[in-house]
């Protein structure tokens, strides 16, 4: 079986290698700050995860890959805080 990182884990390594490695500013004011999935991903993730796929698993897995979104987005915001303030006080 093969290793999958979740977006959370990829998101965080780009963190990493933009502010470390690179040493980047990590906020570009287009950038989105909640980013949304597809379809194709709802479906991906349930054929990957999910033994039976039914209603409850559809919403079981929307709702895990929704709070992903939300934890990633609330992690950016921390991290950025200071910019955001900074760029929407000018």
């Amino acid at each position: 079986m093969t290793y999958k990182p979740t977006k959370r884990q990829i998101r965080i390594v780009e963190h990493f290698v933009k502010k470390v490695v690179l040493r980047e500013n990590t906020l570009h004011e287009q950038d989105w700050l909640f980013k949304g999935f597809t379809f194709d991903d709802l479906i991906t993730a349930l054929q990957s995860n999910e033994r039976d796929i039914n209603e409850n698993s559809v919403k079981k897995v929307f709702k895990e890959l929704y709070n992903e979104s939300m934890e990633n987005a609330l992690y950016e915001l921390k991290t950025n805080m200071n910019q955001i303030i900074k760029l929407a006080s000018r």
